[in-house]
């Protein structure tokens, strides 16, 4: 006897009493149709072709059970060695087992936190999941040494890709961070300690990209560790008074006289365009005067002096000439020349009282000795 459907079944199993009556109207037109079918039609192509009548007469009947049987419950299983264990369990009525409603809710549960949990972990760490930050820059050759000078130069000399500076901390702090050095507080050495920093960098680098270098190197070398806060203090915003300014505007290819505070040769002048220069003249006598200068940087300058917030407020987009000299808090009786907010109000601009944020920073550590080249 030949098996069919995967070797379980032969032709000898046929179905069974209660399913052959209950579906007897049916089977009888299936198989009526299906014999007339294979006496009228296919009996001769198996012969024709070889195959084995009895064989072939099973297999309508299997189509005509397989049509018209009540489905059964779904059984898992994929191929090969577990398909035989799947007719099995088929047959035998074994489907799986049934969640009961606390598994069921288990599972559902499971599956939403499948879901919930790295959703959740991304949203509480964005920057982790996002674009990898672009490393700090740094000079390309850096050497720092305390110097046996005893001056000091507030801002870097550069030329080309290499910076020399004879400095203290405040200054390079200030230049880094530009930020004046009211605005910085901390354990910084002050002026006893002068170092010597001789650098070199791309001559392309601009001026940010330099500060941030210098930002970089306090941290390598001198173990720098620092934070920004932001707060609410007093200060002064300059302003366009009444009349409008009185200043020179730079325009190009004049380069006017210097004033007569400022003692120099005549071939120097050039190398003061684009400065705020802050001069002592005596006891309790300053100079203040800008050469090709923005209103920033005349703003800034003041901060320098005042040692407060003073915000530029005045709308003037161009570069001016100006100069004066002023009394300063500690000036002699005998001193005749008008105090800062008089000096500045000849300039045709006033100093008014301002409150607003203004950042700081914070520096919460610092070595006095870099460490070796």
């Amino acid at each position: 006897m030949r098996r069919v459907i995967c070797g379980t079944t032969t032709i000898s199993r046929l179905p069974s009493t209660c399913w052959w009556k209950r579906c007897s109207g049916s089977i009888r037109w299936c198989g009526g149709w299906g014999l007339a079918w294979w006496k009228n039609g296919s009996a001769p192509a198996t012969k024709k072709f070889g195959s084995d009548p009895a064989v072939y007469a099973e297999s309508i009947l299997r189509v005509c059970q397989f049509c018209l049987a009540p489905p059964v419950p779904f059984v898992s299983g994929i191929t090969g060695a577990e398909l035989k264990g799947r007719i099995r369990d088929i047959l035998a009525g074994r489907t799986g087992y049934r969640l009961g409603p606390g598994k069921q809710l288990l599972l559902a549960t499971m599956g939403v936190a499948a879901v919930a949990v790295p959703l959740a972990v991304g949203l509480a760490h964005p920057l982790q999941m996002g674009a990898q930050t672009a490393p700090p820059l740094r000079f390309d050759v850096a050497s720092v040494k305390v110097s046996p000078q005893h001056f000091l130069a507030i801002k870097p000399d550069r030329s080309g890709g290499r910076i020399r500076w004879t400095t203290d901390l405040r200054y390079v702090l200030e230049y880094a961070y530009h930020m004046q050095i009211w605005r910085i507080s901390g354990p910084v050495p002050g002026s006893t300690s002068i170092y010597d920093f001789d650098v070199v960098t791309s001559p392309d680098a601009t001026d940010d990209q330099v500060r941030l270098m210098f930002q970089s190197l306090l941290m390598d070398r001198f173990k720098m560790v620092a934070h920004r806060v932001t707060n609410e203090v007093e200060g002064f915003a300059i302003t366009v008074a009444k009349g409008g300014p009185k200043m020179q505007e730079a325009k190009d290819g004049e380069l006017p006289p210097l004033p007569d505070w400022i003692h120099t040769g005549p071939g120097d002048r050039a190398s003061m365009e684009g400065y705020v220069l802050s001069t002592l003249e005596g006891p309790g006598i300053a100079n203040l005067t800008g050469r090709r200068v923005t209103m920033l940087q005349f703003s800034e300058a003041l901060q320098r002096v005042l040692q407060v917030a003073v915000l530029d407020d005045t709308g003037l987009t161009g570069k001016y000439y100006f100069g004066f000299q002023y009394a300063t808090d500690t000036a002699a009786p005998e001193v005749t020349l008008p105090d800062l907010f008089s000096a500045v109000k000849a300039l045709g601009l006033k100093l008014e009282k301002h409150k607003g944020p203004v950042e700081m920073l914070v520096v919460d550590h610092i070595e006095k000795i870099p460490t070796e080249n």
